[in-house]
């Protein structure tokens, strides 16, 4: 018989029993018990239904053309053997239609099943749902020919409900899947997506960042958001199109001459000038390029000064002035100079030579922002060979 599927849920559980009390003989009073047990069809294979202690249900799978249930009336005796046990009485009326009308026997101690019902289609339960399939029997207690009437015997509510493959949805594994109403997962309803980056780099705080998708599913819906994921620690090199800028380049640059420009970045605006009183009339031995030819300082007067001002070139990294002078063993002096001197765009350094009192001496200077900073040692010396400038650069060294 085809019919739409049907699904049937046990809502009171395994057969109410009842018991069946005997008259009180001389002896003890005997009891047994008649109890409902359902037999449910799918497709014409009995699909057994899940037992516990106190109830069971049964559950109609998806597919198929048709369900069937019948019930078995079995009864446990005790002591007392009992006689032309007949059904009395059941409901509801298509459950009674269904019942054989046989006697029975039951011997002592016999565990037995006295009736099957014939096959009833569950469809025709929908409409009444739930139902509560009941039983009434009676027999004769053969020691004393006494007929005795049980109480009911109740199978439970039983609803029947037909099948539906979208019944509602839910979250589950990341998407959304539909579910049917027996609670079992069906196909996916909706794809939530795969956690995952998009879009390309970009400068974030000065560094480099992605953006990250993450997708999943919450409730009854697809869910997403998105956050920023750094990709690179620019530090202090900043970050420019996505990617972290290059480490710079590092120029050395020697320059001789103030002002003079040099190919790899020193610039042509320095100046000299100079003070005291110096053999032939000024130091211009010192600035000359020639590293074997010197100026002196007389005396009078005591001091001497010998100025030079670089203009500080394109981004300077750090600065070395390199002099040499007759003063000790080491002549070749390379001196670096601080920080505080490199503020601005001029480097104004100075060398001052005491004549007197004995022995004469040479210090070197450079100008910060408040006032002229020894570098280096004093020299004993009146006079300077050459003096220049080592430029460490780095990136480009033109605007």
């Amino acid at each position: 018989m085809a019919k739409q599927n049907n699904t049937i849920f046990w809502i009171i559980g395994i057969a109410i029993v009842i018991f069946l009390i005997l008259p009180q003989l001389q002896a003890p009073t005997e009891e047994g018990m008649i109890g409902l047990i359902p037999h449910y069809y799918k497709d014409g294979v009995e699909v057994f239904p899940k037992f516990s202690l106190l109830r069971f249900s049964v559950v109609t799978p998806p597919g198929g053309t048709y369900d069937q249930i019948s019930f078995d009336i079995s009864a446990i005796n005790q002591d007392v053997p009992i006689e032309n046990i007949q059904i009395i009485g059941a409901s509801p009326q298509v459950f009674k239609d269904a019942l054989p009308t046989t006697t029975q026997t039951l011997a002592s101690e016999e565990i037995k099943t006295l009736w099957t019902s014939n096959l009833m289609d569950t469809e025709q339960f929908e409409a009444i749902s739930p139902v509560n399939f009941w039983i009434e029997v009676s027999g004769i207690e053969t020691y004393t020919d006494t007929t005795i009437f049980p109480d009911r015997a109740y199978s439970g509510d039983i609803s029947f409900e037909a099948y539906i493959l979208h019944s509602t949805y839910n979250c589950y594994s990341g998407d959304v899947y539909w579910y049917d109403n027996l609670g079992i997962i069906n196909d996916k309803k909706e794809e939530c997506g795969t956690s995952a980056y998009t879009g390309s780099n970009y400068c974030y705080n000065n560094d480099v960042y992605r953006d990250y998708v993450t997708r999943g599913c919450s409730g009854l819906s697809c869910t997403q958001s998105t956050s920023k994921i750094k990709q690179e620690d620019c530090g202090t090199l900043g970050c420019s199109g996505g990617i972290c800028n290059p480490e710079p380049t590092i120029v050395q640059c020697y320059q001789e001459t103030a002002n003079v420009a040099t190919t790899c970045g020193g610039l042509d605006s320095g100046v000299y000038s100079w003070d005291g009183d110096w053999k032939y009339g000024s130091p211009e031995n010192v600035y000359d390029g020639d590293w074997n030819t010197k100026s002196w300082a007389f005396y009078p007067p005591s001091e001497s000064n010998y100025y030079v001002n670089y203009t500080i070139p394109y981004n300077l990294e750090s600065a070395i002035f390199k002099t040499k002078d007759p003063g000790g063993i080491e002549y070749v002096q390379e001196i670096v100079i601080p920080d505080s001197c490199l503020v601005g765009n001029v480097l104004a350094l100075r060398a001052k030579i005491i004549k007197y009192p004995s022995p004469p001496t040479t210090q070197y200077f450079c100008l910060t922002s408040t006032n002229w900073q020894q570098i280096g040692s004093d020299r004993i010396t009146d006079a300077i060979y050459e003096e220049a400038m080592w430029w460490r650069m780095g990136g480009a060294s033109s605007p």
